[in-house]
């Protein structure tokens, strides 16, 4: 579990995926950047991915 203060440049947008609504977010933890996408709704994480950020 990361720490609050070790994320940096937090985005949440509003976003459409499958016809439902969801949170698209991105954050970045030390050398990655995360993106998820959640459901607007019901919360439940439909994707996520990390890559190492350039």
């Amino acid at each position: 579990m990361r720490k609050r203060d070790e994320v940096s440049r937090l985005k949440v947008e509003n976003g459409h995926e499958d016809g439902r609504a969801v949170y698209e977010v991105e954050f970045h933890v030390g050398d990655y950047e995360y993106n998820y996408d959640i459901d607007a709704e019901t919360y439940e994480v439909l994707d996520w991915d990390r890559e190492i950020d350039d």
